[in-house]
């Protein structure tokens, strides 16, 4: 499932897809690293009352935002290409995305409508 997504997912800026089978260990890292992240998150929730709100998002909205953030970047189109074809790693567009979306939490925190982009029907879960 998760080689199949990352391969439908299309880098808009070189007109290319992720290779699901290159990048497939760092998309499953980085799944379950989220996944673990958030449930550390709800477990501290369990002893203490939520963080108050920044900008009108809540704690748990603040989780994703946070992870989104550490992977801001820029780059040419040509250092993208030279990643598609020679890094294990998947751009970072991919490594937010590709993750959320396969998180029911996420939809959820952010209230995605049903099968779309940041909340398909099909989600890949391992754990």
């Amino acid at each position: 499932c998760f080689i199949e997504q990352a391969s439908k997912y299309k880098i808009k800026e070189i007109d290319t897809f992720v290779d699901g089978d290159k990048t497939i260990t760092e998309n499953l890292a980085d799944q379950g690293g989220v996944k673990l992240g958030y449930m550390a998150l709800l477990n501290s929730l369990k002893n203490r009352n939520e963080a108050n709100k920044w900008n009108n998002y809540n704690e748990r909205q603040q989780f994703w935002i946070a992870y989104a953030q550490s992977w801001c970047s820029l780059f040419t189109k040509e250092a993208l290409q030279e990643q598609i074809k020679t890094d294990y790693h998947p751009p970072s567009e991919f490594r937010v995305n590709g993750v959320m979306m396969n998180r029911p939490e996420f939809s959820k925190d952010f209230q995605c409508p049903k099968n779309s982009a940041m909340n398909p029907d099909q989600k890949c879960s391992l754990w």
